[in-house]
């Protein structure tokens, strides 16, 4: 949701020359809808599913600096 909205607000170019617009970030299909249209139950959703699955690792990074300290101790290369 933050790129879509940096994307529409910077007129940054994707690919070709091709930008996000306003517009086309609100058509039923777009990033920005899906996820207000998902978010919620997707986030009911996924502890149940997770637990459905013990023997699984759930890892949860919640922010760029926690993703790039859980690299570094998993001995890949943060970017």
């Amino acid at each position: 949701m933050t790129r879509t909205v940096r994307r529409v607000a910077t007129r940054q170019e994707l690919w070709n020359g091709n930008r996000e617009t306003l517009r086309g970030a609100l058509q039923p299909d777009a990033p920005v809808r899906w996820f207000f249209r998902t978010h919620w139950q997707r986030r009911r959703d996924t502890p149940a599913q997770a637990a459905a699955h013990p023997h699984l690792t759930l890892i949860r990074l919640r922010t760029p600096a926690q993703a790039a300290a859980w690299l570094r101790a998993q001995g890949s290369p943060a970017r």
